[in-house]
């Protein structure tokens, strides 16, 4: 009966939804008993779920170092030093209003090579500001950056930037966090497909993920030499 009640409260629960829905579920479990073995059983693996997050999941498997982007630099009174990649990840009110993750990915971005950009510097990130201003084009690190912005506008926190490769090519793509797992997406594709992703060994997969990003931390999850100095 319980456990009925309990699926029935989560089943179709938005990720973003996840965590409010689970400590009203705790509140109501402890009204009802504090004897049933069951119930108690339920309550700690809840609390364990609200407590466990994409970053302690990092943080438990991956060292952090800054990755700093030496194409663009910060002006800031009498010093000037290079963008921080964590600082391209924040919410962004300039974007499209746009509901659910899926949406997100509906939402129609157009691939270009930076070489067809108004930039003139080869491999130029630009902001989500940026790529929505120029039509919603820009090339894979430009389209991540502005679905995962997207993604932040609706308190989801759980999508991180991923540098790395798709077979031999240098890529960057949207990775998602959810039921303690990995799955990588496509931001240059107009559809959703996560796909799942063993991060530390990354078998069976085209993509490599050599460093995974948020607005808080970047995860060295294999360092990379040529990356450092492509950014």
């Amino acid at each position: 009966m319980f456990l009925s009640y309990f699926l029935k409260k989560l089943i179709g629960c938005e990720e973003q939804e996840l965590n409010s829905k689970i400590e009203s579920l705790i509140l109501d479990l402890n009204q009802t008993t504090k004897n049933n073995l069951q119930l108690v059983k339920i309550i700690s693996e809840l609390k364990d779920r609200l407590n466990y997050n994409a970053e302690k999941f990092l943080h438990s498997k991956f060292d952090t170092k800054p990755l700093l982007y030496k194409k663009r630099w910060i002006f800031n009174k009498n010093n000037v030093y290079p963008a921080d990649i964590r600082n391209y990840i924040h919410k962004d009110a300039t974007l499209p209003n746009l509901k659910t993750i899926e949406d997100i990915w509906k939402f129609k971005l157009t691939y270009v090579s930076d070489n067809f950009t108004k930039h003139g510097i080869l491999d130029f990130w630009q902001t989500s500001t940026e790529t929505h201003t120029l039509g919603n084009i820009g090339d894979c690190e430009d389209l991540s950056i502005f679905r995962i912005n997207c993604a932040r506008n609706l308190d989801n926190k759980n999508v991180f930037l991923g540098v790395g490769f798709f077979g031999k090519t240098g890529h960057a793509f949207p990775v998602l966090f959810k039921d303690r797992k990995l799955f990588v997406l496509e931001a240059t594709s107009n559809k959703y497909e996560p796909k799942e992703i063993d991060v530390e060994t990354m078998k069976n997969s085209e993509y490599k993920i050599h460093y995974l990003v948020n607005e808080n931390f970047c995860w060295v999850v294999r360092d990379n030499v040529s990356f450092r100095k492509m950014v």
